[in-house]
């Protein structure tokens, strides 16, 4: 059975690039934020094994091997087309799949990016509970999402091909879904406030973190 998305494998990156052009960004400046995002959350632990739920074509592992070059990496989809251009990357220690079942216990970190707004939000909490299973203890997962509260980033969304079928959730429900989860969760961080012509007030958004105004957010949850 094809994935909606294996239509798009191919223009994936300039889908994103069209539909953010607002910002003045492009598709790699995003990606790069959220793996720096990680890796502060962080806090200097060093991740062996991380998984990528919805991994697209693979360019979130490119990042990934940037910041934590030693990880051992699983990125999974249910795009066939998209798993095999990520898998044309060749990159080093990097898993490329469809969606299967982990042993318990496996992964120190668990990524995803605007996956869940793809899934009805009757399926997340069996999502994020086999995520619970899956993380060793004291693991992270974190979860971003675009904010529903941003009125830019829903215009984003209406003029994207690829949120076509988008069902934005807010950052309360899903810390609320992963605590149903089993986690414990730390309060949504909001990021992505200015445009690349306001670039030189970036520097204010780690202030700004806890104001549901920013384009995207995170929830990260600790086993």
């Amino acid at each position: 059975m094809r994935s909606e998305f294996d239509k798009y494998a191919d223009e994936y990156t300039q889908e994103i690039d069209k539909a953010a052009s607002v910002s003045g960004e492009k598709f790699n400046y995003f990606v790069e934020t959220r793996i720096k995002l990680v890796k502060n959350a962080l806090k200097g632990s060093i991740p062996g094994k991380i998984l990528d739920y919805g991994c697209g074509i693979g360019i979130t592992e490119i990042f990934f091997k940037r910041y934590f070059p030693m990880a051992q990496i699983w990125g999974i989809d249910t795009s066939t087309d998209s798993i095999n251009k990520a898998k044309s990357l060749k990159l080093q220690r990097v898993n490329f799949d469809k969606p299967k079942r982990f042993k318990d216990n496996t992964f120190d970190v668990i990524y995803s990016n605007g996956t869940f707004h793809h899934i009805n939000h009757d399926k997340h909490l069996k999502i994020l509970a086999d995520f619970h299973r899956i993380l060793k203890p004291g693991g992270k997962v974190f979860i971003f999402e675009n904010n529903p509260y941003n009125p830019l980033m829903m215009k984003v969304m209406r003029e994207c091909r690829l949120d076509k079928d988008a069902k934005v959730i807010t950052s309360d429900r899903l810390e609320n879904v992963m605590k149903k989860a089993g986690f414990k969760v730390k309060k949504g961080h909001y990021y992505l406030f200015f445009p690349k012509a306001l670039s030189m007030l970036r520097f204010l958004e780690k202030y700004m973190k806890r104001l549901p105004i920013g384009a995207q957010y995170y929830v990260q949850g600790v086993k």
